[in-house]
């Protein structure tokens, strides 16, 4: 049966590509890859310990190689579908499809127009990275970073609006307009008292080194109030800006922005700043963050972040350091041990003050195998201190 299966999904991609009038010849790649470890540790606070397993095996097959299959561009109107790289992969006792670069994708093109048949747009804002406010949730960041009102702008903003649809999308050398529709479900779903439909439109603007977009959709939902977002981008070596902006256009205006600016010193150094500012009915403030990485000295990687948080907000202002520095220092051709240490300190305006420290290292000693040795502490200033934990581990890879 599983021959029968393999011969099947081979059938199938061979017709695939014959029916694109393309040339094909068939090949087949396959890698494998794994890991297992065992860790011990031990709980300074409860003086609890035990080990732990962990390991994975994967065994991918490529089908098809890394060239995108189209047809149907010779026509002034046309049909166009184009499949790019597939593979089938193995991972534990699962088969999925373990392709990143897996897709379909089909239109019809009467230049410069496109009417979308497959997939469905996605119209969406969320357009900030939020770099910050996703470290504020990192439970790896010391206790003065959390806040749990910090995130209710962006909660509010955030949205996504999916399903299946159409679009009409205008494409030329500058600009690119797209005209969405989608529904959430279709007419399989169950009755339901509203039209479960939403509307958008996009466009973007490039003329090099400036890119420019705009946005709007809306629900066709009771309550729902209409969303918009703008993006500018800026890239001229060395230097890299972006610019994003969420609004609700509802009475409240409720809106997010955020930028970056990022500027290589050198091919080993770069330096970069986050700033995000959220005015909504939840929570005002503004939020910096700084973050220096180089590898200017042979095998010493440092990378310095700071933040500042809550500036002109009623919460408490606060702010935080973390500094991370790793040696690699090589034995051999093929040994090496690389000690690195993290020290993280926080203080905001009403609360004592944060530490919290991660010393370790890790040994490249045995072939496809790694020993790691590693002391996470908790909240060194909080009352009593946090003393953290000690692990060991030890895992082979392939």
């Amino acid at each position: 049966m599983k021959r029968i299966a393999l011969l099947t999904v081979l059938l199938l991609v061979v017709g695939l590509s014959l029916g694109f009038g393309q040339e094909f010849k068939p090949s087949i790649a396959w890698t494998t890859a794994g890991t297992a470890s065992v860790t011990w540790g031990i709980n300074l606070d409860t003086m609890e310990t035990g080990f732990q397993n962990a390991g994975s095996a994967q065994f991918a097959v490529t089908f098809v190689p890394a060239v995108t299959l189209t047809k149907g561009a010779d026509a002034p109107v046309f049909g166009s579908i184009t499949l790019t790289t597939t593979a089938m992969s193995l991972f534990d006792t699962s088969v999925n499809n373990a392709s990143a670069a897996t897709a379909v994708s089909a239109y019809i093109s009467a230049k410069p127009f496109q009417i979308g048949v497959y997939a469905a747009p996605s119209i969406a804002l969320g357009k900030i990275a939020y770099v910050i406010d996703s470290d504020v949730n990192n439970t790896d960041i010391v206790g003065v970073l959390k806040s749990a009102s910090h995130l209710g702008d962006e909660t509010a903003l955030a949205n996504t609006f999916t399903g299946a649809g159409t679009y009409l999308k205008y494409v030329s050398d500058m600009i690119t307009v797209q005209a969405s529709i989608i529904s959430i479900g279709d007419w399989t779903r169950a009755k339901d008292t509203e039209i479960n439909y939403g509307a958008g439109a996009d466009a973007t603007l490039t003329f090099t080194p400036v890119t420019l977009g705009f946005g709007v959709w809306d629900e066709f939902l009771t309550g729902s109030t209409p969303l918009a977002y703008a993006t500018a981008g800026f890239t001229m070596a060395p230097v890299t800006i972006a610019v994003q902006a969420d609004l609700n256009l509802a009475t409240t205006m409720d809106y997010d922005v955020g930028g970056s600016v990022a500027l290589a010193l050198t091919k080993a150094t770069s330096f970069t700043v986050y700033a995000e500012y959220g005015g909504a009915t939840t929570f005002n403030g503004l939020d910096l963050k700084a973050v220096f990485t180089t590898t200017e000295l042979a095998n010493l990687t440092e990378t310095l972040t700071a933040y500042v948080l809550d500036l002109v907000s009623t919460n408490p202002l606060r702010y935080v350091v973390d500094n991370t520095l790793s040696y690699k220092v090589a034995l051999n051709d093929t040994q090496s041990v690389t000690p690195s240490v993290q020290v993280q300190y926080g203080m905001d305006e009403t609360a004592a003050s944060h530490l919290k420290a991660v010393v370790g290292a890790s040994m490249a000693l045995i072939p496809n195998t790694t020993i790691a040795l590693t002391y996470t502490s908790g909240d060194l200033m909080a009352t009593p201190a946090v003393m953290g934990t000690i692990t060991c581990a030890v895992t082979v890879a392939y």
